[in-house]
């Protein structure tokens, strides 16, 4: 109904919220000084709904709840357990910082993914753009040679000439096949094997799970730290977490704990998504009784990591551009100049 409300509204929401506590204001109050600093019309509208909700005596918790498109299972329980426990001001502020933590690695991600996606489309278009305007402008000089015109240069001329005649169409193709592709990749089957393959990927596979544990941590840590009993935490944490893998996974570590098993010993049959790391540091804050404590410095563990398997995702990927690149331009300069040494070799 409300559309997208961006994360960086929903973190300054909590983190002004927590401030507007501290100094003495109701919530009422709190949320509507927001309100009017809001830029948004969409988190306006939302804001608004909540005071209204505030005004017939619901409670904060209650109130996010009716927007579960806005305000996630993990934020609203967080909101609910500072309420009951008089901690609203700190479970705030602690849930903006997480909040802000979880988003910065997500923009990392992102990032480390557009860069090469940017790099090839760019490639690929300079490759259309010289074959459809510069090369057709060079084909009658090619055809006015006198010479068996090499196989590089037949190439190239083939290419421009379908792209002269059906330049409209291909395009039209690869649109809808884009499309085609987006639509197919969001049904469930497809989403859980397109999920699978970027966990095993060579390439892929140790960011997507550097990506995943580090969410997988940093939010069970939370919970737990919170007060959350450990299977509804588990839950709540599925919930939150985009890979389909892990998402089962956890899931079903929900189920065995539910059934009387510890975090650890599912952990130890799932060696595949879960390294050794995690299971040594869960399984010592589970005899120790700190197990919110390990959870989180593993986050912090693994949002290190990132950074890392960032730097070698590019470092893997750019060269990798640079030799199909090295090997286009190369294929294009051949196809241009062979002709002409062609000729020259006539004339001698």
């Amino acid at each position: 109904m409300f559309g997208k409300v961006s994360t960086l509204d929903k973190i300054l929401f909590a983190r002004n919220l927590a401030v507007m506590i501290n100094s003495g204001m109701s919530l009422k109050e709190g949320v509507s000084a927001i309100l009017q600093q809001t830029k948004s019309s969409k988190f306006k509208r939302i804001l608004a709904g909540i005071i209204e909700s505030l005004e017939n005596g619901e409670s904060l918790n209650t109130s996010l709840s009716k927007y579960p498109k806005v305000f996630s299972k993990l934020f609203i329980h967080m909101v609910r357990v500072g309420e009951e426990g008089g901690t609203l001001q700190e479970n705030l502020e602690y849930q903006a910082v997480q909040m802000e933590k979880i988003f910065n690695l997500t923009q990392e991600t992102k990032t480390a993914m557009i860069y090469p996606l940017i790099v090839v489309v760019a490639m690929f278009g300079l490759g259309a753009l010289f074959i459809s305007i510069v090369l057709p402008k060079l084909i009658p000089l090619f055809e006015g040679l006198e010479i068996q015109l090499p196989l590089a240069t037949r190439i190239l001329i083939g290419i421009s000439n379908i792209v002269k005649s059906h330049g409209i169409f291909i395009l039209l193709a690869i649109i809808t096949l884009i499309v085609l592709f987006i639509y197919i990749s969001r049904i469930p089957v497809i989403r859980n094997f397109n999920h699978t393959i970027m966990v095993k990927s060579p390439l892929l596979g140790p960011l997507v799970k550097h990506v995943n544990l580090a969410r997988f941590t940093r939010i069970l840590g939370s919970l737990v730290k919170s007060g959350t009993p450990i299977v509804y935490a588990l839950e709540i944490t599925a919930s939150s977490i985009e890979n389909r893998v892990y998402r089962k996974a956890i899931r079903e570590m929900a189920f065995r704990v539910r059934a009387g098993a510890t975090i650890g010993t599912y952990l130890r049959t799932r060696p595949d998504i879960f390294p050794a790391t995690v299971l040594k540091m869960v399984e010592v804050g589970e005899r120790s009784g700190t197990l919110e404590d390990s959870l989180l410095s593993l986050a912090d563990f693994y949002e290190r990591q990132i950074d890392r398997a960032i730097k070698r995702f590019s470092s893997t990927f750019e060269p990798l551009i640079l030799v199909v690149l090295g090997i286009m331009v190369g294929f294009i300069a051949l196809a241009i100049i062979l002709p002409i040494y062609g000729t020259i070799g006539q004339l001698r």
